[in-house]
């Protein structure tokens, strides 16, 4: 009879350079990068311009906007609310490799 063979270790995944969180710097970069899509939704509604609004939002692993919400009272139901909530699910932040983060994010339209 053979002798069993030796159980080889568990594969171990490759080390990711990918961070487990975004830091505030990544996020402030892709809102600088796309403000012009906020400048954008603004100027649907001019009750809102120039004026910083509340958005809570959920950003995947992925960097995608899993979930969005307007949190500022007066710019629900304006022209502007939808567009906004489209420019953030539009928006793509890098790759990470924790658990989704949710969070407050404060606009400047």
């Amino acid at each position: 009879p053979r002798p069993p063979r030796p159980t080889p270790p568990p594969a171990t995944p490759p080390p990711s350079d990918k961070p487990t969180a975004l830091s505030r710097a990544d996020i402030k970069r892709v809102l600088d990068e796309n403000q012009g899509r906020f400048d954008a939704c603004a100027a649907q509604s001019p009750a809102v311009k120039g004026k910083t609004v509340s958005a809570y939002v959920s950003i995947q692993r992925t960097g995608r906007i899993g979930q969005a919400r307007l949190t500022t009272a007066s710019v629900r139901g304006t022209p502007a609310e939808g567009c906004i909530i489209d420019a953030l699910k539009a928006l793509r932040f890098p790759e990470f490799t924790g658990d989704p983060m949710n969070f407050p994010l404060p606009l400047r339209l």
